[in-house]
């Protein structure tokens, strides 16, 4: 996957991003807001990197999961992946994460907005939908800044969003290249 926006070029992961996936997965908040997902240690981090690189080699390939590139300083802000769904909310869901520095600057919603576009209209995917801790107000505003709908809660009471072929991107859509 290779997709650039206004301030960001999403692509897939590879070996160099490490120190960058490793800051982001053993960062508190990230643990915290996404609970039993992702790994924790830097150990972890180096398997889950081998396995989700291999993951976006496949063909089929089903899974993207990618690293949020800013442009204009080439540093890896984050990440965000998307793939088949075990529930049944929508076809794919999502999971997003950036590094502390990083945060506050709208590369979330602009990579979220990125990557719906490239699932929806690309892929022809029929829906993408996503869900963020109860207590994570800043990913639930992101979800909606992206242009999602909220619909029914978890069973935990967590908040969760969906987006299908009636999506339509915030003011700043993607410009989407090979």
């Amino acid at each position: 996957m290779d997709v650039v926006t206004r301030r960001l070029h999403i692509r897939d992961l590879c070996a160099e991003d490490l120190p960058a996936m490793t800051e982001m997965w053993t960062d508190p908040d990230v643990g915290r807001f996404m609970g039993t997902f992702g790994p924790r240690t830097a150990a972890q981090t180096a398997a889950w990197l081998d396995e989700v690189m291999c993951h976006n080699r496949a063909q089929p390939r089903f899974v993207h999961d990618t690293a949020i590139i800013v442009a204009e300083t080439g540093q890896c802000a984050g990440w965000i992946g998307c793939g088949p769904s075990d529930e049944p909310v929508g076809e794919y869901d999502f999971a997003y994460a950036l590094r502390p520095a990083w945060r506050g600057y709208g590369y979330a919603r602009e990579a979220l907005t990125a990557m719906l576009a490239f699932f929806l209209r690309d892929l022809a995917v029929s829906s993408v939908w996503g869900q963020c801790d109860a207590g994570n107000h800043r990913s639930a505003a992101v979800m909606r800044a992206a242009g999602m709908t909220p619909i029914e809660a978890s069973a935990e009471g967590d908040p969760r969003f969906r987006a299908d072929h009636s999506w339509r991107p915030p003011r700043s859509a993607a410009k989407r290249s090979a």
